[in-house]
């Protein structure tokens, strides 16, 4: 989106506000500040309720449609980590919003019976109350 374009849409928004809320008119206006979050905050749910229900769509036109709008907002980040421990710290992009997929490169890996490349593992995602029983305790 153009500067001009978020310039827009903060009218436009501004505008059915106040035909929602007629006191908005003349008193208590709502400030850019408070507009834009508004409108960044209704982004972060819609993109992450796009990439929720793509994988429960059947295949159709739909699917490939959010697909694509969701493939223009993805990036790849390579995080290098010599050392072998599995509870390292990684400082994430500033434009960092929703953790998709990952994987690692390993030497060998445990039990590990999927598909792909030789030393490729898929890494996977847990719930935080979850990690107790995966990390190594003493």
């Amino acid at each position: 989106m153009t500067l001009e374009q978020t310039r827009q849409l903060g009218i436009e928004f501004e505008r059915r506000v106040q035909t929602m809320i007629p006191e908005t008119r003349l008193g208590e206006k709502l400030d850019t500040e408070t507009i834009y979050s508004y409108l960044n905050q209704y982004q972060d749910k819609l993109i992450h309720d796009l990439y929720r229900t793509v994988d429960q769509i059947p295949v159709s036109n739909n699917q490939s449609y959010i697909e694509t709008l969701l493939q223009d907002m993805m990036s790849s980040n390579d995080i290098n980590h010599p050392g072998t421990s599995n509870t390292t710290p990684y400082t994430l992009p500033n434009d960092f919003g929703l953790y998709i997929d990952s994987y690692s490169v390993v030497n060998t890996a445990y039990e590990y019976k999927g598909e792909g490349e030789d030393g490729v593992v898929p890494n996977t995602l847990i719930a935080a109350k979850d990690a107790s029983k995966v990390l190594p305790k003493p």
